[in-house]
């Protein structure tokens, strides 16, 4: 958050409502989750007395709020290439490339080259603490070797509304990737829960530790032969949002991704690496979302990825 005084003068239409409800009312750039939070800290003042959220406003009345100073931050702005597909003033829409983390590592690992780095120094100073301190304005994620579609908060209450739809399953997230094998149907649901690993901690599996419910619905979109043996090429669509969820389930059911070094078939991966695959092959190509303030609906659908799409034409 910022780190500044705020004034806020009650209208006619507010008049009666209780302080919590007028100011979600008043101030658009924060949640009102992070309003109760200023008033449980006594940051809420009128006539130079401390608020109670239940207080009842009258017209005329100027709240003001002394916001908090943002918590410090290693994290610093550093200007990377970046990929947008939508922005206005409350969320930036990247297409991110292969190879880049969304967040450093708590160890330090690709400081200053992850995609939190780039939305700070194209965004601003103000992304900083937008949802958290170590990742501001992140509301969702995708491995570092998957590319594609995410979304970035650039405020507070576009961050608590957005990951609100996130919770709720409101936010439609579509993939494309190409498995091993031929699927015996077209079209499949696979439900599973995915836990942590007991073997391997960078690894998810299925009903491992502290397991959760896992919905994956999948078509095939085109059938291929290479080299002799069959793959798909399947359109995704996520019901939940676990770790490594689309990876984890298709390797559940002996199809997994073609170039997954932690959960697919060495000998096929290899295979892909002679004709210049060097990542799984998974792509989110499309996010459909109300807007987290106007409520618009926003459905952005973009082309697979350059080294994704020459797999397949070699193919």
């Amino acid at each position: 958050m910022f780190a500044e005084k705020r004034k806020y003068v009650v209208s006619s239409e507010l008049a009666g409502l209780r302080a919590d409800l007028a100011l979600s009312k008043l101030e658009n750039e924060v949640s009102r989750q992070y309003l109760q939070k200023m008033f449980k800290e006594k940051r809420v003042w009128l006539g130079g007395k401390y608020l109670k959220p239940s207080f009842k406003v009258a017209e005329g009345d100027q709240l003001m709020i002394d916001y908090p100073k943002a918590l410090s931050m290693d994290l610093e702005p550093v200007k990377l290439p970046l990929k947008v597909v939508y922005e206005d003033k409350y969320i930036l829409v990247i297409n991110k490339d292969p190879g880049v983390v969304v967040h450093p590592a708590e160890q330090g690992k690709f400081m200053g080259k992850s995609l939190v780095n780039a939305a700070l120094a194209h965004v601003g100073e103000g992304l900083k603490g937008i949802g958290g301190v170590l990742r501001p304005g992140i509301v969702h994620r995708l491995d570092k070797d998957t590319s594609g579609l995410i979304v970035i908060a650039k405020t507070d209450k576009a961050h608590q509304e957005l990951v609100n739809s996130f919770k709720s399953r409101e936010v439609d997230k579509s993939y494309l990737a190409l498995i091993y094998g031929e699927l015996k149907e077209k079209k499949g649901l696979i439900v599973a829960s995915i836990g942590r690993s007991p073997r391997d901690r960078k690894k998810m599996a299925i009903d491992g530790i502290n397991a959760k419910e896992a919905k994956t619905e999948y078509k095939v979109v085109k059938k291929y032969d290479f080299g002799g043996q069959k793959f798909s090429l399947v359109d995704i669509k996520l019901h939940t949002g676990r770790t490594h969820q689309i990876r984890v389930h298709f390797e559940s059911i002996g199809h997994p991704l073609i170039g997954d070094k932690h959960y697919g078939r060495d000998r096929i991966n290899a295979k892909f690496k002679e004709i210049g695959l060097e990542r799984q092959f998974l792509h989110a190509y499309r996010l459909k979302f109300n807007h987290p303030i106007s409520k618009k609906k926003i459905d952005l659908k973009i082309d697979l990825s350059d080294d994704l799409q020459k797999v397949l034409d070699l193919i």
